[in-house]
């Protein structure tokens, strides 16, 4: 079965890499394990910055902030 699943938009113009998507079963360690590996892949691709969006009714503060990422804007609604 498949329990979590990202998506990720690698340096274009910044050098900074998007989680574009991402989507795991609470509690089942995937979304751990898939922001570890966004995160080695910065580290092998030599990129200084990740960063992903998040809206307010996904309740993934919590998430985010355990894997060190700050928050810098949070979207109350899609904007497309």
């Amino acid at each position: 079965n498949i329990i979590g699943a990202m998506k990720l938009d690698l340096p274009v113009v910044d050098s900074s890499l998007e989680i574009q998507t991402i989507a795991a079963e609470r509690g089942s360690g995937a979304g751990r394990a898939l922001i570890e590996y966004a995160e080695e892949t910065c580290r092998m691709a030599n990129i200084p910055k990740m960063w992903a969006w998040s809206m307010d009714r996904y309740n993934a503060k919590g998430f985010y902030r355990k894997m060190g990422f700050s928050e810098e804007h949070l979207l109350k609604t899609q904007f497309f």
